[in-house]
């Protein structure tokens, strides 16, 4: 029984699930970035409205939550935000808003949403921890940074696209690292999942790993790793064409477009400048950097965070990775931080910037599966089990200590008058 617990799928579980409700029901409406276009986007899911060709201004379930003062006012006609964003990205919080839309008290419902969302991203962490052959206690580290579960309990779509990068990136490993050769089913499942991750803020980049999977011909490997991404980036590219596109009204997306065909020199030196001034900055916010960036935990909780997770590649068993595999899985590492840096710079940051302005940490939660791969070092600690036990405690101490100074920092914010 004691073995059962202790497993590290089963430890997110009861870790994940306590604190994840606990800073639910802490954190007001307002405090989560951008949830309140989220939570508008789920209440158009909720009614039915699935695609967004025109803002949807007879939004009831919206206006429910702003009569009871919960959301603020916005004009709904103008409304963009996240009104582009796909369906699938609020099945569950528009399932918990439309069951509970019965309700009278428009608290009830709202909190609905937010808990059947993060229900769902609980299952999908869950679902990749216990799947994975490999890096198990690393994803439990990950699962339970405070950014994580903050972005899990909301409205946001960083709630699924997050849990379902996990996941995609635990299947990949699986068909990478399990002893037996890809069949059939795995593949068609493969593709499956390529188009769910086109719909989830494009969490596609798992894909690029099927070609270290254990398959027997490398061709078809390639084949197939080429043709699931042509297919998931039509999809995305359809969806995208078809609906509001979210860019600030301060941006220069002309300008700044013109600038990454024409004139590359000029975004890199940005791009390096931004990179250098914001890397810590990074850090703090993919552990955890909560409300509108403006409540942080104290210093010494990132740097310790940092060296946990870098000496658990170390102190627990990881598995051989090849030089070519791990610079492969770094060239696809900084594909994804120069597509997003491009990204926020054509649809966030206003002309004349010196930096890349809007940029957060909590944007590569998602990528974090991958670093796995780059601080991979086989280790002889098969040898040492006490060891082993250690140091899995040592970060499920972290973990939870982490998660009652997230909760008590929120707390204190709310309380102070702040929220």
């Amino acid at each position: 029984m004691l073995k059962k617990i202790v497993l590290p799928e089963i430890l997110f579980l009861i870790i994940g699930f306590i604190f994840g409700t606990a800073i639910m029901f802490v954190t007001p409406a307002n405090l989560v970035p951008d949830e309140v276009a989220h939570t508008i986007r789920a209440c158009e899911i909720s009614e039915g409205h699935f695609y967004n060709n025109v803002p949807y201004s007879d939004n009831n379930c919206y206006k429910k939550l702003r009569d009871a003062h919960i959301l603020p006012k916005v004009n709904i006609e103008q409304f963009q935000g996240a009104s582009g964003y796909s369906p699938v990205n609020y099945i569950a919080s528009g399932l918990g808003l439309k069951i509970f839309s019965v309700v009278k008290n428009p608290q009830v419902m709202y909190y609905a949403g937010r808990f059947f969302n993060f229900l769902l991203w609980l299952g999908l962490i869950f679902l990749a921890i216990h799947i994975t052959p490999v890096f198990k206690w690393q994803f439990l580290l990950c699962s339970l940074l405070p950014m994580n579960i903050y972005e899990g309990m909301s409205y946001s779509a960083d709630s699924l696209s997050n849990a379902f990068s996990f996941l995609f990136f635990a299947y990949m490993f699986s068909l990478i690292f399990a002893g037996s050769d890809c069949k059939k089913q795995k593949i068609g499942l493969l593709y499956i999942l390529s188009a769910v991750g086109a719909f989830c803020k494009g969490v596609i980049y798992p894909i690029f790993l099927f070609v270290f999977a254990k398959f027997k011909n490398i061709k078809n490997r390639i084949f197939i790793t080429f043709t699931t991404l042509i297919f998931s980036f039509i999809l995305y590219y359809i969806w995208q064409s078809l609906n509001f596109v979210a860019i600030a009204d301060t941006s220069a997306y002309e300008a700044h477009k013109h600038i990454l065909l024409h004139s590359p020199i000029t975004f890199w030196g940005i791009f390096i400048k931004t990179l250098l001034v914001n890397a810590s900055g990074y850090i703090r916010g993919t552990i955890g950097v909560f409300g509108w960036g403006n409540i942080e935990l104290p210093l010494i909780a990132y740097i310790v965070g940092v060296i946990i997770f870098m000496a658990s590649f170390i102190a627990l068993p990881t598995p051989k990775i090849t030089k070519v595999f791990r610079g492969y899985a770094a060239l696809i590492l900084a594909i994804f931080i120069i597509a997003i840096h491009a990204l926020i710079f054509c649809t966030w940051t206003p002309i004349g910037a010196e930096q890349i302005l809007g940029m957060q940490g909590r944007y590569f939660v998602q990528i974090l599966p991958l670093s796995f791969i780059l601080f991979s070092c086989q280790s002889k600690s098969e040898e040492c089990s006490k060891c082993s036990v250690v140091w899995k405690v040592v970060m499920t101490v972290y973990s939870v200590l982490l998660l009652v100074f997230t909760l008590c920092a929120i707390h204190n914010y709310v309380i102070l008058g702040n929220g």
